[in-house]
């Protein structure tokens, strides 16, 4: 599954309705492209600017659930930032047109407590991004 942080899961799994059944309809081309831009990671950190949470790297995430033992991962997490609740992935953009572009952004909160999803962002007339359409790709 599309950047499934499988680290911080006992297991996911598809969802029950494909995209274009939730309003999303994506073709092959476009959602292996969506995986192409996202082949690499990057830091959100430098376009991230939230007084309600900070950036985290992927390999401090990692780290942090290493430990398997009694589910210490998401222990360790509370500890290290105990002001979070979860934490997100999300990908660069794909840009289909100047105003329409696709995300996919994973939400975990716990063992078995996350999601996620392709949303489709539509520029409006003032330029700002605007969530058009979300279809979840797995759940936990």
């Amino acid at each position: 599954m599309l950047g499934t942080p499988m680290f911080a899961f006992l297991g996911a799994s598809g969802y029950a309705k494909k995209p274009d059944e939730q309003g999303l309809p994506l073709s092959d081309s476009v959602r292996r492209a969506l995986e192409a831009v996202n082949s690499r990671r990057e830091s959100l950190r430098e376009c991230v600017r939230s007084r309600s949470g900070s950036t985290v790297s992927l390999d401090s995430l990692v780290a942090i659930f290493a430990d398997t033992s009694d589910r210490g991962g998401w222990k360790q997490f509370r500890a290290r930032y105990p002001e979070a609740k979860s934490f997100v992935l999300v990908s660069r953009p794909l840009l289909l047109t100047d105003s329409l572009a696709l995300i996919y952004v994973a939400r975990a909160s716990d063992w078995l407590d996350g999601a996620g999803s392709i949303v489709a962002l539509r520029r409006d007339a003032t330029g700002r991004w605007v969530r058009k359409a979300q279809a979840f790709l797995w759940v936990s």
